[in-house]
């Protein structure tokens, strides 16, 4: 049995440290865009950006998440107020576009992430 594993298995896993490395770190810094660098990782090394891809990144943020709320300062009592509201609307509104997500080409939903990427950026800029 070889205990040595391939050296194509040991670049992808190198990938998959540096990327949940990166992912962390921005995360961790601006409390957000973990996805992002999911996305542009897996998109360039990963064979392109499919469904999967997509709902992988969103998988690895969940768990990036729950050490922001842990490492940034705590909510204060009245933006915990507002958290059951914003819960029941993002949930609704998850349940919404993961509905329409499967009706859509891979090709309008990359398009549709670009244009939200950009006009986020841009905000974020000005």
């Amino acid at each position: 049995m070889n205990i040595v594993p391939e050296r194509k298995t040991v670049h992808r896993v190198l990938l998959y440290l540096l990327t949940g490395l990166c992912a962390g770190f921005v995360n961790g810094l601006a409390g957000t865009g973990a996805g992002v660098v999911f996305l542009l990782t897996f998109g360039l090394f990963g064979g392109g950006i499919t469904k999967t891809i997509f709902s992988l990144s969103m998988a690895c943020v969940v768990p990036l998440s729950a050490v922001s709320l842990i490492t940034y300062p705590p909510p204060t009592r009245e933006t915990l107020s507002m958290l059951p509201w914003l819960f029941i609307a993002a949930v609704s509104g998850g349940l919404c576009g993961g509905w329409i997500q499967r009706k859509i080409q891979v090709k309008i939903l990359k398009w549709m992430f670009a244009v939200l990427v950009i006009w986020a950026g841009l905000r974020m800029l000005f």
